[in-house]
This record gives structure tokens, C-alpha cells and sequence, in this order.
């Protein structure tokens, strides 16, 4: 029988789509109850870091989302692919520090 760890290794290693009971693994992307947790885009691991449930914490962590390459925030639940959240979010990014680089006077 397949266990989340097993999923997870999965993951990293590039191997074969594969699934446990509430998490799996298809096209570059881990899922914990359908929602994306992990994803490579651009060769980038992009990891989602919202706070869902206790489970999908333990999740999270399992899979090293806090050590991916780069992070998204504010996912909803059942959302399937997280690059569009990672661009939006580097775009807010680089409008608050042209914002900041004005109100200081270095812009």
C-alpha cells in the first residue's frame, strides 16, 4: 500500500504518478484532498503555504513546501495549479517596492 511519505518521494524523484488515501501525484504537481500543494513550473518549486487544515499542514510539511524555491499565500481550496498565484504575487511584490523606491526618493 502507497503512504503519503511514498507519494511525497515520488514527488522529488520525478517517478511515477502515483497516490495514497489524501494525497497524490500527476504532472509535476502534489495534492493533498485536491488541492495543489507543490509544483514545478520553470524550473522552480513553487510551494503553497496556505493554511487549510491540521491535516494538510502536516501535509505541507511533509512534502517540504517550506523549502521550495518559491512560495504562494491565499490559495483556495481546490485550486489545481499554482503558477498564475506565484505570478500574481511577484507582481504585487514589484508594485509595493517601486511604490517604496518613491515615497523614499530612489525612484
Amino acid at each position: 500500500m502507497i503512504n503519503n511519505k511514498d507519494v511525497v518521494i515520488a514527488f522529488w524523484l520525478k517517478d511515477e504518478p502515483t497516490h495514497s488515501k489524501s494525497m497524490y501525484y500527476s504532472d509535476n504537481k502534489l495534492f493533498s484532498y485536491g488541492t495543489c500543494i507543490l509544483q514545478r513550473a520553470n524550473g522552480l518549486v513553487i510551494g503553497n503555504a496556505t493554511k487549510y487544515s491540521h491535516t494538510t499542514s502536516v501535509h505541507q510539511k511533509l512534502a517540504g513546501v517550506y523549502g521550495s524555491d518559491a512560495m504562494v499565500h491565499d490559495v483556495p481550496r481546490g485550486t489545481a495549479d499554482l503558477l498564475s498565484y506565484a505570478k500574481q504575487q511577484v507582481y504585487e511584490l514589484d508594485m509595493m517596492i517601486e511604490k517604496a523606491g518613491v515615497w523614499l526618493g530612489v525612484k
